[in-house]
């Protein structure tokens, strides 16, 4: 199946900076849409309610700003001008079925 798509993903190299691009933005409306605590609690509400010996600080999830930011760059990187060689193209092509799974989930 991955075999199948990564092919798919090569003979139509252009798609996939703008599909990586896509599930990154996805994944961060979401993401930011449950941290504003519009699904109901959030995070930080659920860890108080719920503590436990092992929970961490609420500082230590400041990583996924981190994280995040990080992801982004790399997305718009993948979308620059400098990658309309062929090879680069393909190179990306053959990751987006594992970035954007990676991004998504």
């Amino acid at each position: 199946m991955i075999q199948k798509l990564q092919s798919l993903m090569e003979s139509h190299a252009f798609v996939a900076p703008i599909l990586i691009l896509g599930a990154y933005i996805v994944n961060s409306i979401f993401t930011y849409s449950s941290l504003a605590g519009i699904y109901g609690c959030t995070n930080s509400e659920i860890s108080r309610d719920n503590y436990t010996l092992i929970s961490p600080p609420g500082w230590a999830f400041s990583i996924w700003s981190v994280i995040f930011i990080w992801e982004g760059l790399s997305c718009i990187y993948c979308c620059l001008p400098c990658f309309k060689d062929a090879s680069h193209r393909r190179a990306i092509a053959g990751q987006a079925p594992w970035v954007v799974g990676w991004v998504i989930t």
